[in-house]
């Protein structure tokens, strides 16, 4: 192949040879033994004079674009008659150069286990440190190439998790682990069947905090997907962009399982689209790129729907449409990058020329940042609130305060709601099945005086209706009166039974007839070698309550057991969660660094 071409007059003369159907792999260009003929000196001095460039950059990019094509067609024959595929490999740009290698060539019918096995051999490392990512995806093992729509001439790109000391290698290991890790941790929290789930009260909310009711069928795909997006910003942020691809296409197949009109309702997962598509672009996988053109297709359509073609409807929701401005630089240069390199060189210099003065207008004097810094905001709240307000430190101090009030105020609320969902969860339901009534409970215990147990057994029998639940208790106070004084059966009590070698359902049961009573239950399960009458068993397995120092489930289904590790990978996500950034608040350095390279790039190909 030829080297030291440049790659911005190829791509000029790629569009030129295509618009005079020039092509270089026939004669009068290349002789029949395959050789370039002088024709190729002759068309060179003719570009060299019309686009006023070096003889000796036209000529290497005309033997470049020759010789290409002129293997293109030798990988054609042979997949035509061997059906061996011809596969492009780009690999990020951190790997060392001796590595890399361009192509490989494949049975398409081979599974994916069986291509990453080829891979590792040729690049002398393990298997499972391989990652491949075709279209967005990454690869499944047991399914076939062609299966996973990898036909001939295409380009996968190749992950390596490896590096030559072994202490790296072992660092690589644990960081695809803890994409694993993420993952489970995110269907946990998603999952309404785990206690320790719901310590963590996590739930949907729109842009301002606020929370949205979803389809339950649809909640625990959406979650699990804004988890694992969450963790990928996370890391993007550390700059490690071929780790935060793993999370985040993880979580493109999460959110790919909600429907439509569901994903309309949010703009994560435009924002997603948008941040994998940066990832490509970082990693400096250009041959990803014209692939990535329907994921900002379906960002751009997101964000005008929310914002308006011209910003309209974020000024009129937001009061200043600086904040989300900055997700408009990255569309706008990203669209100008496949625009690029799909030979548009027009289209992607005003796409480019959208994104600097996009940029340009909410740039930020970083000083004015250190200024609000010193009146005790974050950097965050600081570029952020003065991208609002256009600069104006005063005004931006004042909106950096009312956000934050804002934010108090709704982190109240949802606290408050948080706080009655988590109550009503450890109420249980009621005997037509719906759940009890969080207010009506309350009521009767705050304003009407009613015991926490006589309310609640009062609402379970009369299905949440007040007037008939105090006509319950007035008719049977005697029953009322033994349930208020049941002394609570805690799962503290029935392990100080059990201890002394009694069965736990036994001791709840004996302990439950007891009404808590640890000696009484104890004598009885010694006197009848510790067994209890089955009514008693059966009344504690039909109980609507369930036995908890801190009740969490009582819906007629037992919380699945978790594990020390289950345990870890829940609080691990909950924290990365709990804890986001603002993925508006980018700082545009790198953006407007790209700005400037390609727009160099392509002045010097239309001037």
């Amino acid at each position: 192949m030829v080297e030291n071409f440049n790659e911005a007059v190829v791509a000029k003369l790629r569009v030129e040879l295509r618009q005079n159907d020039v092509k270089l792999w026939k004669e009068p260009y290349t002789k029949p033994d395959g050789t370039e003929s002088d024709t190729v000196q002759f068309l060179a001095i003719q570009y060299s004079e019309k686009f006023k460039l070096p003889l000796e950059q036209v000529l290497l990019g005309l033997q470049h674009l020759r010789i290409f094509a002129l293997e293109r067609l030798r990988e054609n024959e042979r997949f035509k008659t061997e059906k061996i595929a011809t596969l492009k490999i780009k690999f990020p740009p951190n790997m060392p150069t001796e590595l890399k290698f361009k192509t490989i060539e494949v049975d398409l019918t081979i599974s994916g286990r069986q291509f990453l096995e080829r891979l590792a051999q040729k690049l002398n490392t393990l298997q499972n440190l391989l990652k491949v990512i075709y279209n967005g995806k990454i690869l499944d093992c047991d399914s076939s190439l062609a299966s996973q729509g990898i036909t001939h001439n295409k380009t996968v790109m190749c992950m390596v998790f490896s590096a030559d000391n072994h202490e790296k290698t072992k660092e690589m290991e644990s960081q695809i682990k803890e994409v694993q890790n993420a993952k489970h941790g995110a269907e946990l929290l998603a999952s309404s069947s785990h206690t320790h789930a719901h310590n963590y009260d996590m739930h949907i909310t729109d842009q301002d905090g606020k929370s949205i009711d979803l389809p339950k069928a649809e909640r625990s795909s959406l979650m699990v997907a804004l988890a694992l997006h969450e963790k990928g910003r996370a890391v993007m942020k550390e700059k490690k962009y071929q780790f935060a691809l793993l999370f985040l296409l993880e979580a493109d197949k999460q959110f790919r399982h909600c429907q439509s009109e569901i994903l309309n309702m949010v703009d994560n997962f435009a924002v997603l689209c948008l941040d994998i598509c940066w990832c490509y672009m970082c990693l400096q996988n250009v041959d990803a790129l014209p692939s990535a053109a329907e994921r900002l297709t379906v960002c751009e359509e997101s964000f005008m729907r929310s914002y308006g073609k011209s910003l309209q409807r974020l000024l009129a929701i937001k009061g200043s449409s600086g904040h989300e401005v900055a997700l408009f630089v990255r569309l706008y240069l990203l669209q100008g990058v496949v625009a690029y390199h799909e030979g548009n060189f027009s289209v992607s210099r005003d796409l480019f020329a959208k994104a600097k003065s996009f940029a340009d207008s909410i740039q930020v004097d970083e000083d004015k940042v250190t200024e609000m810094i010193k009146l005790g905001f974050s950097a965050s709240e600081s570029r952020l609130a003065l991208r609002a307000c256009h600069g104006d430190i005063t005004a931006a101090s004042s909106q950096a305060f009312q956000k934050r009030d804002e934010k108090e105020r709704i982190r109240k609320d949802e606290k408050e709601k948080s706080r009655k969902r988590k109550l009503a969860h450890s109420l249980g339901v009621c005997a037509n099945g719906d759940d009890v009534n969080v207010d009506l409970y309350e009521q009767m215990i705050n304003v009407l005086g009613f015991t926490k147990r006589q309310a609640l057994e009062a609402l379970k029998q009369s299905n949440n209706s007040l007037n008939e639940a105090i006509e319950y208790i007035q008719k049977n106070p005697k029953l009322l009166a033994v349930v208020a004084d049941h002394k609570k059966v805690t799962r503290k009590l029935i392990q100080q039974v059990a201890a002394i070698g009694f069965d736990e359902l036994s001791a709840e049961a004996a302990l439950t007839h007891f009404n808590g009573i640890c000696d009484q239950s104890i004598a009885y399960l010694a006197s009848n070698g510790g067994l209890v009458p089955q009514e008693w068993l059966q009344a504690v397995q039909s109980s609507s309550t369930q036995v908890s120092e801190k009740p969490s489930t009582s819906r007629g289904s037992a919380a699945t057991k978790l594990t020390t590790e289950d345990k870890t990978a829940m609080n691990r996500l909950a924290d990365v969660v709990k804890n986001e950034g603002n993925y508006l608040d980018i700082t545009l350095d790198e953006e407007n660094e790209y700005i400037s390279t390609y727009l160099a790039k392509v002045y010097s190909i239309i001037h």
